[in-house]
């Protein structure tokens, strides 16, 4: 924030920030009355334009509203964002019961860059024998949704549409096969393409 966002938000004449005035903004969270203080509106109309139903208003009135929260460097509140739009922005991946090796990290790994680059956060959830901690997890989270890499138990299903969450496995593209097997003949393919003709396996431990 600049001299004159500064003064802007403490309300005084912009020759008298000092030093001080500057650390003390700069440790103040900025708040939603802060940024309808700025742009001369109403926290109605910032929140309505922050969460993208500002279709409404003018133009000009859209852009002071964005141009105060960027001055200000004013973080929409996750937990008005999720009241706001009945979800959040966490994505639930649920961790299948097996070696969390090089791979495993890998996909994870992608898939946390690929949804912060589309503003949402992705929350691994251990899967367990019962569905009541995944539960729990939904009630307080109201994730955008739930993914895993193996096929939801009927109970998770069952959850899930009860929840309202979209849920995506291995067969929400309607393919019924198992996904182990779908793995292995992955797999095979690209060694025998590379010329190999004798195979074998080795299981793990927990497979």
């Amino acid at each position: 924030m600049d001299h004159l966002g500064i003064a802007r938000y403490l309300g005084i004449e912009s020759h008298l920030v000092t030093r001080v005035n500057t650390l003390y903004a700069a440790r103040v969270i900025a708040t939603s009355e802060d940024v309808a203080k700025l742009a001369g509106v109403s926290r109605a109309t910032v929140s309505q334009i922050l969460n993208g139903r500002g279709q409404r208003f003018a133009t000009a009135t859209r852009e002071r509203v964005a141009q105060a929260a960027a001055e200000l460097e004013y973080q929409p509140s996750a937990a008005g964002r999720t009241l706001a739009k009945g979800s959040s922005d966490i994505v639930i991946a649920v961790v299948p019961n097996t070696t969390f090796g090089g791979n495993l990290q890998d996909i994870f790994q992608t898939a946390t860059e690929e949804l912060a680059g589309r503003g949402l956060t992705l929350l691994l959830h251990l899967s367990g024998s019962t569905t009541g901690p995944l539960d729990r997890v939904i009630a307080g989270m109201k994730p955008r949704a739930v993914v895993s890499l193996t096929p939801f138990s009927p109970s998770e299903r069952q959850l899930l549409e009860a929840r309202g969450v979209k849920a995506f496995d291995p067969t929400t593209g309607g393919s019924r096969r198992d996904v182990n097997v779908e793995i292995g003949a992955l797999q095979a393919r690209h060694l025998i393409a590379r010329g190999y003709r004798r195979l074998a396996f080795a299981p793990l431990h927990d497979a």
